[in-house]
C-alpha cells in the first residue's frame, strides 16, 4: 500500500513491464499523476521468457512500492487511485468506475481471438468485423457517457479509468489499425483532458517513444453461450441513499436478476444476495429466446441486476457494489487490493481459446494444455492463499471474491472437464466454508438443478 502522506519516508515505485504503452501505460500515468518518482523498468521481449516463470502467474505488468510487490493493473490502478480521490467518493460512484474498466475488459476479450488466428484471410476477416461492428458498438456507448461527464468516463470527474481507458488506448488502436478516440467527440475531449493532467502532461513529454512491434498473446475469452455483460447506463443513484436497504431506510428493494438457466457468471450473485438475506426474482432466460432479447441489451451480454427498477451492469462491479454495504469488500485499502487482485487472476482464468477453435483435434490440444498447466499453476497459488488465510482468498476472512470463485467454479469445472477445487486443500475447504455460509446453504438446496 502506498504509504501515507502523513508519514515522512517518501516510498519507492518500481513499475515493471514491457517496451510498449500496453496495460503498463495506465500506471506509469497514474504515478504522474500522483508526482511520485518511480523507475520505469521495461523488459525486452528476448528476455521476457526467461522472466515469466519467476512472475506469479506469468503475467505482466507489476508494480514494486517499497519492495512489495504488486500485481493486477486494474487492482493497482483502483489502490493507487484511492490515494489522491480517483476512485469515487461513496459507493455509487465507484460503482461506476467499475463498470466501465469491466467494459474496457471486454473490448479487450472481444478482440483477442485474432491473436490466435494463423490463417491471415480469417484473420482479416475478423479485423473488418472487429472494425465494422465491434469498436462502433463500444465507443458509441462510451462517447455517450463522455459527452453527459464532459469527456470523463464517469461521474463528471477524472478517475482511475479515464486513465485506463486513454493510457491504453494508443496501444489498442495500433492493434486494430484504426483511429478510434479521434472519431468521437467525447472521447476525444476526454483524451485532450488526460493528457493535460497535472504530471501526465510532462510524463508524455518524456516518455520513452516506442513502436508496438509487438504484443503477448492475449487469448480468447472463455465463453459457453455468453459472456458477462457490459453496458454504458447513466449514473447510478447511490445505493444507501436510493435502493432503500433494510438498515437505511424502512421501505425494502426489490432485485430482480436476469441470466441464464445455468450457474455461470450469474450464480455469485444469486449466492450473495442469498447471502444478503434479501429475497430476489430469479429471472432465467431461455437460451433458445437469447437470440432476440439480446438485441434489445446494449452490448448483449448478461448477467445484469435491478434494484428497485435500476439496472446495473458487471458482475464485479455488482460484487463490490454490494459487498460493500455488508462488509465483505475489505477493511482498508489493502484489504481491498488483496480482493481486488484474486478476482483479476479469476478473470484471466475465463480466457480459453479452445471455444474459438474449431478443429476437434486442435480443440482437445488445446483443453488438454488448459488442464496440465494452466488450472495447476493457477489453482496452486490459489490454494497457498487459501490455507494461509482459513479457507479464503484474502484477508483470512470471508469476501466477495470467496463468493464468485465458488460460484463460478461448477460451470469452470464443467467447461474444462476436470474437478479443480477437490484437489487443493486449502481451496476445497473455502468450498465447504462458503456453501455452508448463512443464506447460501439454504440457496443451495433450493436453487433449480442444472448441469452447468
Amino acid at each position: 500500500m502506498p504509504v501515507s502522506h502523513t508519514e515522512n519516508k517518501m516510498p519507492s515505485y518500481k513499475v515493471t513491464y514491457f517496451d510498449i504503452y500496453g496495460l503498463g501505460e495506465p500506471i506509469r500515468m497514474l504515478l504522474s499523476y500522483m508526482g511520485v518518482d518511480f523507475e520505469d523498468n521495461r523488459v525486452p521481449m528476448g528476455e521476457w521468457s526467461k522472466m515469466k516463470n519467476t512472475v506469479p502467474f506469468g503475467k505482466l505488468p507489476t508494480l514494486e512500492i517499497d519492495g512489495k510487490t504488486y500485481y493486477q493493473s486494474h487492482a493497482i490502478l483502483r489502490m493507487l487511485a484511492k490515494e489522491v480521490k480517483l476512485a469515487g467518493d461513496n459507493t455509487s460512484e465507484a460503482y461506476e468506475i467499475d463498470f466501465v474498466a469491466g467494459t474496457i475488459q471486454d473490448l479487450q476479450a472481444a478482440v483477442a481471438p485474432m491473436w490466435g488466428m494463423q490463417d491471415e484471410k480469417a484473420k482479416e476477416e475478423f479485423l473488418a468485423k472487429v472494425q465494422k461492428e465491434i469498436i462502433p458498438m463500444y465507443f458509441k456507448i462510451w462517447d455517450e457517457r463522455a459527452q453527459k461527464n464532459g469527456g470523463y468516463l464517469a461521474n463528471g470527474k477524472l478517475s482511475w479509468v479515464d486513465l485506463l481507458f486513454h493510457g491504453y488506448m494508443n496501444t489498442f488502436e495500433v492493434v486494430v489499425k484504426t483511429k478510434c478516440v479521434d472519431q468521437y467527440a467525447g472521447l476525444k475531449l476526454g483524451r485532450e483532458k488526460v493528457s493535460s493532467a497535472r504530471g501526465i502532461k510532462e510524463w508524455i513529454a518524456r516518455r520513452p517513444k516506442t513502436n508496438i512491434s509487438y504484443l503477448p498473446t492475449v487469448p480468447a475469452r472463455y465463453k459457453l453461450k455468453s459472456g458477462e455483460l457490459a453496458v454504458s447506463t447513466p449514473t447510478a443513484i447511490s445505493l444507501r441513499a436510493r435502493c432503500g436497504f433494510q438498515h437505511i431506510v424502512n421501505k425494502m428493494p426489490t432485485y430482480k436478476l436476469t441470466y441464464f438457466d445455468f450457474k455461470g457468471w450469474g450464480e455469485p450473485i444469486r449466492m450473495f444476495l442469498s447471502y444478503m438475506g434479501v429475497d430476489f426474482e430469479d429471472n432465467r432466460i431461455p437460451v433458445e429466446e437469447w437470440d432476440t432479447l439480446k438485441k434489445t441489451i446494449p452490448f448483449g451480454k448478461l448477467p445484469f441486476l435491478e434494484i428497485d427498477g435500476k439496472t446495473y451492469y458487471q458482475s464485479f462491479a455488482i460484487l463490490r457494489m454490494l459487498a460493500k454495504e455488508i462488509e465483505l469488500a475489505g477493511d482498508n485499502a489493502n484489504e481491498e487490493y488483496e480482493i481486488d487482485f484474486i478476482a483479476g487472476t479469476i478473470k484471466d482464468t475465463t480466457t480459453a481459446p479452445m471455444w474459438r477453435i474449431e478443429d476437434p483435434i486442435a480443440k482437445e490440444e488445446s483443453l488438454k494444455k488448459i488442464q496440465t498447466e494452466i488450472i495447476p499453476m493457477y489453482f496452486k497459488l490459489w490454494d497457498e492463499r487459501a490455507q494461509k488465510n482459513g479457507g479464503y482468498l484474502a484477508n483470512g476472512k470471508l469476501s466477495w471474491v470467496d463468493i464468485f470463485f465458488h460460484g463460478y467454479m461448477n460451470t469452470f469445472e464443467v467447461g474444462m472437464k476436470t474437478k479443480c477445487v477437490d484437489q487443493y486443500p486449502g481451496v476445497k475447504l473455502g468450498r465447504e466454508k462458503v456453501s455452508s455460509a448463512p443464506g447460501i446453504k439454504k440457496w443451495i438446496a433450493r436453487r433449480p438443478k442444472t448441469d452447468l
